[in-house]
């Protein structure tokens, strides 16, 4: 029987596309790059802003005959964090079915956390925003893990931490098995393998479909809106 139920974020909770484009371009514009497309920055995420950033600003030289030291990705990667959050919720839309879903998983007693690659405070300003952040018990990000997704690490502390505080209170502990991680992209379902535990691909995300079929989830959903809850208590 699920106990918890883990979710990516971009893609999955929140359709981010718009925004994360918006902030990549200022962001670039800012340290005298040109700019891409929506759609040439959202085939990067996924993989955290170190890499959005980092594949998106090979792609903007190469087209512009331009090159760029690798030294200054800290420095541009601190700033477009900054600047993220504090224009995260401009155009970014919760997907249709996600807030009765939580409430439904609410109702079940099912734990619920965010395994994402997006930094920790981008998330919570997001989930604020939308009133949905105490549906959370954990919020697991790049910064908490060595590795991030398709590596087990963020799985396995959202994991351990309800773990913790759920033992402190008599009930038993959460093993793999009673696990389902969410999520849009085949990172995320390489994670859920990595650790042992169910998954859910996304295919209407933000993230590649072909990459999640490949990585044969447990089973797929076209959008948020067909993941019901009589499926995840049936695992």
């Amino acid at each position: 029987m699920i106990r918890i139920v883990l979710f990516d974020f971009d893609g999955v909770i929140i359709d981010s596309s718009k925004d994360i484009a918006a902030a990549v371009n200022k962001t670039f514009s800012h340290f005298g790059y040109g700019e891409l497309s929506e759609v040439e920055i959202i085939k990067h995420v996924g993989h955290g802003a170190e890499h959005l950033l980092a594949c998106c600003l090979n792609d903007i030289c190469i087209k512009n005959h331009k090159s760029f030291n690798p030294e200054v990705l800290p420095e541009i990667k601190k700033w477009y964090i900054d600047y993220y959050n504090s224009h995260a919720v401009v155009e970014t839309e919760i997907y249709t079915g996600v807030m009765e879903l939580l409430y439904q998983l609410s109702l079940e007693d099912i734990r619920m956390g965010i395994v994402s690659n997006k930094p920790i405070k981008v998330t919570e300003t997001i989930l604020e925003h939308f009133d949905i952040i105490d549906y959370f018990d954990v919020m697991v990000g790049p910064e908490l893990i060595k590795e991030i997704k398709p590596a087990p690490d963020g799985i396995k502390l959202a994991v351990d931490t309800i773990n913790k505080w759920i033992t402190a209170i008599g009930e038993s502990e959460i093993t793999p098995n009673q696990v389902l991680m969410v999520g849009d992209s085949g990172v995320d379902v390489k994670a859920a393998k990595n650790f042992g535990t169910f998954s859910c691909g996304v295919l209407g995300g933000i993230g590649n479909p072909e990459g999640v079929r490949a990585e044969n989830p447990t089973f797929l959903v076209k959008a948020m809106t067909e993941l019901k809850i009589s499926d995840i208590l049936k695992l």
